[in-house]
């Protein structure tokens, strides 16, 4: 499955919807960005009235897929990332256990950010937690579950035959595609499965496209028709 990560934030007084490019991303969770109106933030939202408010960085402190795969993300987009791993720097902001911490953090400090899993910053809506909309090279793009989706169509594929491990393109992706995600796989044998025919079921009903449009509920993005297709067939060449 694929689950988005949003930039969240939490600014009441700006109604419109943040937008950065993942270059002003990677420059506030590095504290070179300090206020919510510095210009390079200002340059992205022509017209909004940004208040003159601290950002707050909240990280996750625990170790996360999610930590990891955001900082591939800023490396590989911006080049100017040095940080790696499942560990995310303290050096800037605070952090938060858990993917509901960070979420929670946000929801109750005004000018606060955070790197989160969509379905999170979704459920703190109420709260005033908004997700930004992020330029990665060819306009901002709303994170949505087919804009997220879109990403996995765009990845190149890491394996051979029936490995469908994915190489994440973060960088001037094309139009209205989000690439900031996190894929979860499911790794099973190729052969030589006793319960053979229950495994292949398993992993074919939830990779069926009924399955995956019901995950957007909780807050993650369907695989593509094309990419569920590839799963279903590497499931069913399971013996």
């Amino acid at each position: 499955y694929v689950s988005p990560i949003a930039i969240a934030y939490n600014l009441p007084s700006v109604k419109e919807d943040i937008k950065m490019d993942a270059e002003t991303v990677a420059k506030v969770f590095a504290g070179e960005i300090k206020k919510w109106n510095d210009e390079a933030i200002a340059a992205d939202n022509e017209g909004a009235d940004l208040p003159d408010t601290d950002i707050h960085v909240i990280f996750r402190s625990d170790e996360s897929g999610t930590s990891d795969n955001f900082q591939k993300f800023l490396s590989a987009s911006t080049g100017k990332w040095d940080g790696e791993g499942k560990q995310f720097p303290d050096s800037v902001g605070e952090g938060a256990n858990g993917s509901s911490g960070v979420a929670d953090q946000v929801a109750n400090i005004e000018g606060a950010i955070t790197y989160v899993e969509a379905g999170f910053a979704d459920q703190k809506e109420a709260d005033g937690v908004k997700k930004a909309k992020i330029d990665f090279g060819n306009g901002p793009v709303e994170l949505t579950g087919e804009s997220a989706g879109k990403a996995v169509s765009a990845a190149k594929t890491a394996g051979e035959g029936n490995d469908l491990q994915l190489e994440m393109q973060y960088k001037n992706t094309p139009k209205d595609v989000y690439p900031a995600v996190l894929v979860t796989y499911e790794i099973a044998c190729s052969s030589g499965n006793k319960n053979a025919d229950v495994l292949k079921d398993f992993l074919s009903f939830y990779a069926s496209q009924d399955e995956q449009k019901k995950i957007q509920d909780l807050g993650y993005a369907p695989l593509p028709t094309d990419v569920s297709k590839k799963a279903l067939d590497s499931a069913q060449a399971i013996s």
